[in-house]
């Protein structure tokens, strides 16, 4: 047990660094936090999409094609990172200590609350690994198809393992196999996957807050509102996909929205490569990744009048789905509930069945969420409040971001309505359907509601800034542009 122990956290480790190097030569530098948020998310999505290439070619899914594929994109980022720095574009890490802005009550104030949020992420993990893959879709869709791929080496293992063949993405069932060939996953030590995302989500609203100049206890504070939605932190911990999702479509929209405030080609890069992972994790991720995408561009040409080079958060989204859906295209389709569901959508529409019924019932389930307190905490209300208290005195670049993540939010809640609807064709027992599932699907809109809100009662700052007071160097070719 120990020795698994051991190799998981090398694993762990590998997927750390890979992900920190991949964002430090995005970046170009920025601060710590930044880093540390977008480590595990990029380092994992990017490392299974890269196996997904290998196998489908028809080289072993083993440790040897993992090591090679690992030691080849660290070679490649340390490559372009000394290259950037003998050039003179890369600018260094932000290390300014959290606590340095707080006067002596505040900074303890800041400690206690730091140890309530590790304490929060410790019980996250316990919690995760304790329950094992204990859930229907926990075991049928992500880790029996992990054990699978593991055992015969081949991604083509998925069809016969687990529930579905290879209507979904391969991200996380590729994630788990890693700490199967790794040393048998018998904690099970895959089920820090979800908690390490929980930890990043909260790592990202963290630095966030610090970037639009919320003091250490303020942004611990925020910290502590969305880890304790009830939904969050029983989804990171169940083993389903939803939690990962909700990482990649928040901290993907914040930060192209960023690069699209900022017209910064760097950011605006990784926020497309982390909406790209979101399609990489489940089929829907595309849907929810593109209308966030719309929703920042929208907002930004018809109320801003900005003009971004959106094409460089478009082309990592691109590049990632293309050989996902034309793999998805030619061995899950057939397969696939989703697919199936909207041809018989289609199909009943065309003959004017319209199931006005299930309408009601999924609007009703989505008006009944923001008062849910037991399932949402009051994350709803204290969005409300503080945009009601933030956007009269907030600046012009930040009523911008505000509005448009709640565009952003308002699209997500729009696809899980539509989604849910359309599924109603191909679904019998809807009501049961929406109770199980409907919450956990409209995970993402709060989040990026709560970011929304918090951007209006952040100190103004312009948004082209990486860290308390330092914005990270142009690097031609990728350079931030008016």
């Amino acid at each position: 047990m120990l020795a698994d122990l051991f190799l998981d956290l090398a694993l762990l480790s590998a997927i750390l660094a890979l992900g920190s190097l991949l964002t430090y030569l995005l970046l170009g530098g920025g601060d710590l936090l930044w880093i540390a948020a977008l480590a595990f998310p990029i380092g994992s999505g990017v490392l299974t999409w890269l196996v997904f290439l290998a196998s489908w070619i028809g080289l072993p899914v083993d440790l040897v094609t993992v090591a090679f594929l690992c030691l080849g994109v660290a070679v490649v980022c340390l490559f372009f990172i000394h290259r950037s720095r003998r050039g003179g574009t890369t600018a260094s890490v932000e290390r300014g200590s959290v606590l340095s802005d707080l006067g002596p009550v505040s900074r303890w104030l800041a400690l206690l609350l730091g140890i309530v949020a590790g304490l929060w992420l410790m019980a996250n993990l316990f919690l995760s690994v304790e329950r094992s893959y204990s859930l229907w879709d926990a075991i049928a869709i992500w880790s029996v198809k992990g054990y699978g791929i593991s055992l015969e080496g081949s991604i083509f293992a998925a069809a016969k393992w687990g529930a579905h063949g290879l209507a979904y993405p391969l991200h996380l069932p590729l994630l788990i196999s890693l700490f199967d060939l790794a040393g048998g996953d018998l904690l099970p030590g895959s089920k820090m996957i979800f908690p390490l995302y929980f930890a990043s989500l909260l790592v990202g609203v963290f630095g966030f807050s610090r970037r639009i100049g919320l003091g250490t206890d303020v942004s611990l504070l925020s910290v502590l509102c969305l880890g304790s939605i009830p939904v969050l932190f029983t989804e990171s911990t169940s083993g389903y996909a939803n939690a990962p999702l909700t990482v990649y479509l928040a901290l993907g929209g914040l930060t192209v929205l960023e690069g699209g405030l900022a017209g910064s080609i760097r950011k605006l890069v990784l926020g497309g490569l982390l909406l790209g992972l979101a399609g990489w994790t489940r089929v829907e991720g595309a849907i929810y990744a593109v209308v966030i995408l719309g929703a920042a561009m929208g907002v930004l040409a018809i109320a801003g009048g900005r003009r971004a080079p959106w094409g460089w958060a478009v082309a990592p989204m691109a590049l990632l789905w293309a050989p996902w859906f034309s793999f998805y295209r030619q061995y899950g389709a057939e397969t696939s509930q989703a697919v199936g569901a909207l041809t018989k959508a289609l199909e009943a529409i065309r003959h004017g069945e319209f199931h006005l019924g299930a309408l009601r019932l999924v609007f009703g389930q989505a008006a009944g969420s923001l008062t849910d307190v037991g399932s949402w905490g009051w994350i709803w209300i204290l969005a409300a409040l503080l945009a009601a208290l933030g956007f009269r005195g907030a600046a012009r670049h930040t009523r911008l971001g505000f509005l448009a993540m709640v565009w952003m939010a308002a699209a997500t809640v729009a696809v899980t309505i539509s989604l849910f609807y359309l599924g109603s064709f191909g679904t019998p027992g809807l009501r049961g359907w929406l109770d199980r599932s409907f919450d956990r699907a409209l995970l993402p809109s709060p989040v990026l509601l709560f970011l929304g809100a918090i951007w209006l009662v952040g100190r103004a700052r312009s948004p082209g800034e990486t860290g308390p007071g330092k914005a990270a160097a142009p690097v031609p070719g990728m350079e931030t542009h008016p």
